[in-house]
C-alpha cells in the first residue's frame, strides 16, 4: 500500500469524507470496428436492415467496436461495444474522440489505440440486481503500431503522469540526441500516413546521425513514442 495514502478506519469519518472509486478506465490494444445497416426490433434488438422486408424510415447504422487489450495489462476480458449512429453516446463521446485524434471511423479498423470507458450518464441493473454505471468508449490516442501501443502503456504503467511524453532519457547526451531525433520525426512524418515509408526514412536518416544512432534506432521506446505522436 502506498505509503502516502490514509486508511480511514471510522466508517462515519468514511462515510463524511467519502473517497469515490474512479469511473474512467484507461485500456491499450487493437481495435477492430465494422459497421452496418440494422433495424431495432422490440423484444430482440438489432438484426439486418432488409430492403425488402423493412422501411427507409426504420434504417439505422450499427458500429461494432472490440478492443484487445495488450497482454500486459492483464485484463481479463475484451472491451466491446455495439452503437448505433443515431445515439447521443456516439454522437456525443465516440465520434468526437475520433475526430479530434484526426481520423475518421473507417479508419480505426486493425489500429492499436489507447481508450477510456467513460460514464454515459445513465444507470442499469445487472443480473445480480446490482445499480452499475454505465460507460462507452472514447478514444484518447491513436498509434502506428503495436510496438508504439505498448511503449506508450508502458510510460503509464511507470507512472511518468503524461502518456504523451517520451521515456527519460539516460543520460544528458541521450536528452540532447532525443531533441535532434524528435526535429527528424517530426520531418519525416509532416504529410506522410504511410508507417513502412515513414520508419524507412527515419532509421536511414538516424543511421547518418552518430549523435543520434549511438543511442537510439528507430525501434527505440522513445522513437516509436515520437512517431506516435507525430502522427496523431
Amino acid at each position: 500500500m502506498n505509503a502516502n495514502v490514509q486508511t480511514i478506519n471510522d466508517p462515519w469519518e468514511e462515510a463524511a469524507n467519502p473517497s469515490l472509486p474512479s469511473l474512467t478506465t484507461s485500456v491499450w490494444g487493437l481495435c477492430e470496428m465494422s459497421s452496418w445497416f440494422c433495424v431495432l426490433q422490440k423484444g430482440i434488438g438489432k438484426i439486418p436492415f432488409d430492403q425488402a422486408a423493412h422501411k427507409l424510415s426504420e434504417r439505422r447504422t450499427a458500429v461494432d467496436i472490440h478492443i484487445t487489450p495488450l497482454a500486459e495489462q492483464d485484463m481479463k476480458f475484451d472491451v466491446t461495444r455495439g452503437l448505433i449512429v443515431e445515439s447521443k453516446d456516439w454522437t456525443g463521446i465516440v465520434l468526437p474522440s475520433i475526430r479530434d485524434l484526426g481520423h475518421q471511423p473507417r479508419e480505426l479498423n486493425g489500429k492499436w489505440v489507447q481508450i477510456e470507458l467513460v460514464p454515459t450518464g445513465r444507470t442499469y441493473t445487472n443480473s445480480n440486481g446490482e445499480t452499475k454505471t454505465e460507460t462507452t468508449l472514447k478514444f484518447i490516442k491513436i498509434y502506428p503500431d503495436e510496438a508504439a501501443c505498448r511503449a506508450d502503456y508502458k510510460a503509464a504503467k511507470e507512472g511518468t503522469g503524461q502518456t504523451s511524453s517520451t521515456p527519460k532519457p539516460s543520460s544528458p547526451q541521450a536528452a540532447a540526441a532525443l531533441a535532434f531525433a524528435k526535429v527528424v520525426v517530426q520531418n519525416v512524418c509532416r504529410g506522410k500516413t504511410d508507417l513502412t515509408v515513414i520508419r524507412s526514412e527515419i532509421a536511414t536518416q538516424i543511421a547518418g546521425m552518430p549523435a543520434i544512432s549511438q543511442h537510439f534506432t528507430v525501434d527505440s521506446p522513445e522513437i516509436l513514442q515520437l512517431i506516435a505522436e507525430a502522427m496523431a
